[in-house]
C-alpha cells in the first residue's frame, strides 16, 4: 500500500517522516502548495500512490485537478486553539485566516481568549490569500494566525504570524483513514473485477444504458451483438442502429419487464430489462438480450441430455435383401425422408418395422435430433399417456417433484416412433391428433400448452382399416398418421433373399455359414415364417450356441416345432393349413394329423381347439396313427 503526504509547511514534513515505521506502509511525502501540490500529486500517482493526504486549498486544487483518492488532514479546534494561545502572546487583535470555516462559534473563541478576534476564510488561491492578509494589515491587525501560506505571506509583509499547525495525532488519524479508504477501495475494485467478468462472460448479452439509450458498457456477447446489427461499426447509442429503435423506446421508461420477445428486424431476442437505480434516483437501465434461436439449440440440447439414450443405429444397409419388395421399400423410404409429413410403416411382426422408422430419420434433415421410440403396446394406458404427454408436479399421486417432460417434449426438433399405433386407447388417439394439428402438447395437471416440432413416425401390425370400421379407431387420426404408408413384405414373400439374410446373421453371430445344409436352406426358402425375420435370426442365435454338439438340422425341426406351437401353422394373422386335394375324410384326417403336429402331440389341446372330448381324438388319432394305448396327457 502506498500513501502521498503533500505537506504545506516543513514542520508537517518533519511529522510526517515520524510515520515510515508503519508496517505494511509505503510513504511517499513531499512539500508543496498550490499547483506544485498538483504536480507533486500528479507525480505520486503515477508511481503507485493509493491515496493522497493534504490539507487546506492545496488539497482543493489537488481534488479538482488529479484523479486520485484523497484524505484531509485539516486542522481542528484544538489545533487553532494551541495557535491563539501563542498569537495572543504578540496582540490582542489578532486576525485568522481559514481556508474553510472554523468548527466553532467565532465569538465563543473570543470570549475564551478575551481578545479582538478577526476572522477569515474561504480563499482559494494565493492571490485571494495575499488580499486578506493585506486587507488585515491594513485594519490594524498585529498578528495573523493560519496556514503555511498565509504565514509566509504575512511575514512577507512584515507581520508576526502564527502557523495553525497539523498535529501528529491529526496527521495519524489522517493516515489511519487513508489506510481503511484504500482497503475499501480494493475491496471494492476486485468486487467491480469479479462483476464485470461475471457480465463479460455471462452467456446473456449485457448491456448498461443511461435513459436516453446512450450505451454506457456492454460485454461480450453484447458486442458481438451489436457488432451484427452494425455490421462491425462501433455503435455508441441504441438510436444508431433502425433494428434497435424498439429497445430504445422501452430504455426511455425505465420500467422494468422480463423475457419478452422483441423482433429486431429479422431477428427475435428474449429481452429483460431492470432500471438502475443510485441513491433513489433513476439513472439508467441494464438489457438482457439473447437470441431466441440460441435458447431453443440450448433447449434441444437440454432436452437431449435429460433424455440420455443412444441415438438411432439403424439405415437402410441394415435392410438386408435385394428383392424386388427390398429395393421397392428402400427406394420410398429415401424419398419419405426428404419430407416431414407423417408415415405409417405396415407390417407383421419381425419384418422390421422399427428398422426402417430409424432408417427414414437417418436420412432426414432431424437426423441430427432425438430420436425415441415408444411400443404403445407394451405400456398400460394411464402410463402411456404420462410417458409421452409428462405431467405436472403434483398431477397425481407418486408424480415426480417439479414434474416430467413428456417424451413429445423430449423428441423436439426430432423424430418420434410410435410402434404398435393400433393398440392405443381412445382417449390417447384424441391427445396425438391434436399433437398432430396443433403441434403442441399438454402435461398431465397443466393449464398450458408447451408448442413441439416432432416428426411421427408410426407402425402397425394390425388391419388399421378394419379397427376403423369397428370403431376402434379414429378416423382422423389415421388420415393424419398415414399421409405416406409403407409396407414391408412378409420374408414368405421374399423368400429369395434368405440366403443373404443367412450370410448376414451368420457374420453377425462367428457362425461358419457351411454348418447349415443346402437341403435346410430349400427348405427354409418353402417355409411360411410367420415369425418373420426375427424367427429367421432366433434360428442362427440358437444354432451358434449350440453347434456343433447338435446339428443345423436338429436344430431346424425345434424350430418348426416351437413356431407352428406359437403360431398356428401359418402366417401371421393368416390361421391357414396346406392340405392335398382328396376326399372328404382324407382332408378331414390331413387337418386332424397336422393339428395334432402343431399342438405338440398333446391330445387334450387338440381336443379343446376341435370342440370334442379326449376319447374321440384319441378314437380318430389311433386309427390313423395305428396307436394301441391312449396318451395320458
Amino acid at each position: 500500500m502506498k500513501i502521498g503526504i503533500i505537506a504545506t509547511y516543513h514542520d508537517m514534513v518533519i511529522t510526517a517522516e515520524k510515520l515510515r515505521q508503519r508496517p505494511n506502509v509505503q510513504f511517499m511525502i513531499s512539500e508543496a502548495t498550490y499547483d506544485h501540490g498538483v504536480q507533486e500529486a500528479e507525480r505520486m500517482r503515477r508511481e503507485g500512490a493509493d491515496v493522497i493526504i493534504s490539507r487546506g486549498a492545496t488539497l482543493h486544487y489537488i481534488e479538482e485537478q488529479c484523479d486520485v483518492p484523497t484524505v484531509s488532514c485539516a486542522y481542528g479546534v484544538t489545533d487553532l486553539i494551541y495557535a491563539l494561545q501563542i498569537a495572543k502572546e504578540y496582540s490582542r487583535h489578532i486576525g485568522v485566516i481559514t481556508y474553510a470555516p472554523i468548527p466553532i462559534e467565532e465569538q465563543v473563541v473570543a470570549d475564551l481568549f478575551q481578545a479582538r478576534l478577526t476572522f477569515v476564510s474561504g480563499y482559494d488561491n494565493p492571490q485571494r490569500n495575499l488580499r486578506c492578509v493585506m486587507e488585515m494589515k491594513e485594519s490594524g491587525i498585529d498578528v495573523v494566525v493560519g496556514g503555511g501560506v498565509t504565514v509566509q505571506m504575512a511575514q512577507l509583509n512584515g507581520m508576526k504570524s502564527v502557523l495553525i499547525a497539523t498535529r501528529p495525532e491529526t496527521l495519524e488519524n489522517a493516515v489511519d483513514e487513508a489506510i481503511h479508504m484504500v482497503d475499501i477501495i480494493q475491496r471494492d475494485k476486485l468486487e467491480l473485477e469479479e462483476i464485470s467478468q461475471i457480465i463479460r462472460y455471462a452467456s446473456e448479452s449485457i448491456l448498461l444504458t443511461d435513459l436516453s439509450g446512450s450505451i454506457l458498457m456492454a460485454n461480450r456477447g453484447a458486442e458481438e451483438l451489436l457488432d451484427e446489427f452494425s455490421e462491425g461499426h462501433r455503435v455508441k447509442s441504441l438510436w444508431e442502429l433502425p433494428q434497435l429503435e424498439v429497445l430504445a423506446d422501452q430504455v426511455r421508461t425505465g420500467r422494468a419487464y422480463k423475457s419478452e420477445l422483441v423482433s429486431a428486424g429479422d431477428t427475435v431476442l428474449l429481452c429483460s430489462q431492470y432500471p438502475i437505480l443510485i441513491s433513489g434516483h433513476l439513472m439508467g437501465v441494464a438489457l438482457f438480450l439473447q437470441h431466441a434461436s440460441k435458447i431453443q439449440k440450448l433447449e434441444r440440447n437440454i432436452r437431449t441430455r435429460l433424455y440420455k439414450k443412444p441415438g438411432p443405429r439403424y439405415t437402410l444397409d441394415s435392410f438386408i435383401g435385394e428383392s424386388e419388395g427390398i429395393r421397392k421399400c428402400r427406394q420410398m423410404a429415401q424419398t419419405y425422408a426428404g419430407y416431414d409429413s407423417t408415415v405409417l410403416i405396415i407390417g407383421e411382426s419381425g419384418t422390421g418395422k422399427e428398422i426402417m422408422a430409424q432408417s427414414i430419420h437417418n436420412l432426414s434433415p432431424r437426423r441430427s435430433e432425438p430420436f425415441l421410440a415408444v411400443n404403445c403396446n407394451a405400456i398400460e394406458s394411464t402410463l402411456l399417456d404420462s410417458e409421452l404427454f409428462g405431467y405436472t408436479e403434483g398431477a397425481f399421486t407418486g408424480a415426480k417433484k417439479r414434474g416430467k417432460a413428456g417424451l413429445f417434449e423430449l423428441a423436439h426438433r426430432g423424430t418420434i416412433f410410435l410402434d404398435e399405433i393400433g393398440s392405443v386407447s381412445k382417449n390417447l388417439q384424441s391427445k396425438l391428433l391434436r399433437v398432430i394439428q396443433e403441434k403442441e402438447v399438454w402435461r398431465i395437471g397443466s393449464d398450458s400448452p408447451i408448442p413441439v416440432d416432432v416428426r411421427i413416425l408410426a407402425a402397425t401390425n394390425s388391419d388399421l382399416c378394419l379397427k376403423v370400421q369397428r370403431g376402434e379407431f379414429r378416423l382422423d387420426l389415421f388420415y393424419r398418421l398415414c399421409v405416406l404408408d409403407l409396407r414391408l413384405p412378409p420374408l414368405r414373400d421374399r423368400t429369395d433373399d434368405i440366403p443373404l439374410l443367412l450370410e448376414y446373421f451368420c457374420g453377425a453371430y462367428g457362425l461358419d455359414p457351411a454348418a447349415i445344409p443346402a437341403s435346410i436352406v430349400r427348405e427354409m426358402m418353402e417355409y411360411e415364417w410367420p415369425g418373420n425375420v426375427r424367427e429367421l435370426q432366433n434360428f442362427v442365435e440358437r444354432l451358434s450356441l449350440l453347434y456343433p454338439n447338435l446339428q443345423a438340422e436338429d436344430i431346424w425341426r425345434s424350430c418348426l416345432t416351437t413356431g407352428r406351437r406359437i403360431y398356428g401353422g401359418g402366417a401371421e394373422g393368416g390361421g391357414q393349413l396346406s392340405i392335398r386335394r382328396g376326399t372328404l375324410q382324407e382332408m378331414t384326417d390331413q387337418v386332424i394329423l397336422k393339428l395334432y403336429e402343431e399342438y405338440g402331440h398333446n391330445k387334450s389341446a387338440l381336443a379343446d381347439a376341435l370342440g370334442v372330448s379326449r376319447v374321440t381324438v384319441w378314437n380318430r388319432l389311433s386309427k390313423l396313427l395305428g396307436e394301441t394305448d391312449p396318451e395320458k396327457t
